[in-house]
């Protein structure tokens, strides 16, 4: 797979029965014009280093109506590392959503409202 491609495109949860939760991840390309920059990979000093076993990947949250389909909200994290499988790196518990961002070193607390958009609760870490 070239990297810029979707690596995974993972379903998460339905929420309430009228929405669903989608999460899905593309490496950050390599070619110099489209490269991070210093201060989008190190956005604090408790940003860890990238590296080949676990590269850096645009990751997007989505929320989509079951009802008519259509994307009612997105969250994107740039890169960043998060693992969507597993429930590793996204918890839902009720309402309450939290990812967790393994290089930025942070946990995104988000709330899904009744008409189905993020609303920011906090970030735990710097």
């Amino acid at each position: 797979m070239c990297r810029g491609e979707w690596q995974y495109v993972m379903l998460f949860v339905f929420v309430c029965c009228s929405y669903v939760i989608i999460g899905s991840a593309a490496y950050v390309p390599e070619e110099q014009h489209a490269a991070p920059r210093f201060h989008d990979v190190y956005r604090n000093n408790e940003s860890i280093c990238p590296n080949p076993r676990s590269p850096p990947e645009n990751s997007t949250l989505h929320i989509v109506s079951i009802g008519d389909g259509h994307v009612t909200d997105r969250r994107r994290f740039l890169c960043d590392k998060i693992y969507l499988s597993h429930n590793q790196g996204v918890c839902l518990y009720g309402a309450m959503l939290a990812v967790l961002s393994v290089q930025q070193q942070t946990i995104h607390v988000f709330q899904i409202s009744a008409e189905g958009t993020f609303i920011d609760l906090r970030s735990i870490g710097r």
